[in-house]
């Protein structure tokens, strides 16, 4: 299911729809979009692997970042 939705960054409001998945173990975002939008992205100490539903590994590679922001969605803030 697809939802319109703010990203909230400090002041910066950036409007855009998620994808909602019930099967999905966190919240995600594609790197070229945080890069995008200028969203501060923090290294992670320890890269985590990412597999796919037939368990071989994704083709993007491991999670190698993180960010930690504000989602609005209907009206509900939620922080990541």
């Amino acid at each position: 299911m697809n939802i319109n939705t703010q990203i909230i960054d400090g002041k910066k409001i950036i409007e855009t729809k998620v994808l909602i998945d019930c099967g999905t173990q966190g919240a995600f975002m594609d790197e070229p979009f945080a890069k995008k939008h200028r969203l501060l992205l923090v290294k992670l100490k320890k890269e985590i692997p990412v597999s796919n539903v037939d368990e071989t590994l994704n083709r993007n590679g491991p999670i190698k970042q993180y960010t930690q922001l504000s989602v609005k969605i209907n009206g509900n803030i939620i922080s990541t």
